[in-house]
């Protein structure tokens, strides 16, 4: 799946700019695994999955579904032709999250889209920056932050919100997001203290009670 391939590369990138350390090791692993494998693999698999990669009439069908999008988009560009019209029109819906919303529900779904990833994600940031350098906590949040990513660009190749994963990822993120503000509260804090800030002398909040 290329969709697949985005995601994992939107997640390297995620990866190397929070700890270019392990970017660069969990990399190196992933090229010798893969070299190993293409090498027990054979020629004949190794071109029968360069071939089934191509796909040249999906990239084409996409391409088409693209376009129909936008002209569906620029027929009512405030609020959509309405969830589900798209569908009903064509079969199917468009496998491009950001265009689908677009569709079916105009530039109004698409900032509430946008603004609801966006809050998430900054959550998951606030998350490791918060948490002290490889810590428990540090690895919980980078995970998700990752797997966050991943998702986002999985959404470029396919219709993302109906995969139940990132609904569980986000769920994950804003859990730990308010376990921690909770915690900070009861230990009587209105803010972040520095030290928290910084990341020095974290607990997390759910072993302090």
């Amino acid at each position: 799946s290329r969709s697949a391939w985005i995601a994992l590369a939107v997640m390297f990138l995620a990866l190397g700019v929070a700890s270019p350390r392990r970017a660069t090791r969990a990399l190196g692993a992933i090229l010798v695994v893969t070299a190993v494998i293409a090498i027990a693999a054979g020629a004949e698999n190794r071109a029968s999955f360069v071939e089934r990669s191509d796909r040249p009439q999906t990239i084409d069908s996409r391409l088409a579904e693209a376009q129909e999008g936008v002209e569906a988009f620029a027929e009512s560009p405030v609020v959509g032709i309405g969830l589900g019209t798209y569908y009903e029109r064509h079969g199917q819906i468009v496998h491009l999250t950001a265009l689908w919303v677009l569709a079916d529900l105009g530039a109004v779904g698409f900032v509430i889209l946008v603004g609801f990833v966006v809050v998430i994600t900054s959550w998951g940031i606030r998350l490791l920056r918060t948490a002290p350098r490889d810590s428990g906590e540090w690895d919980l949040a980078l995970g998700l932050l990752l797997a966050q990513a991943a998702m986002i660009g999985l959404s470029v190749g396919i219709e993302a919100l109906y995969q139940r994963p990132w609904g569980l990822i986000m769920a994950l993120i804003a859990a730990m997001n308010a376990a921690t503000r909770r915690g900070l509260r009861r230990r009587g804090s209105g803010a972040a203290p520095a030290s928290v800030a910084s990341g020095r002398h974290y607990r997390s909040p759910a072993l302090v009670e």
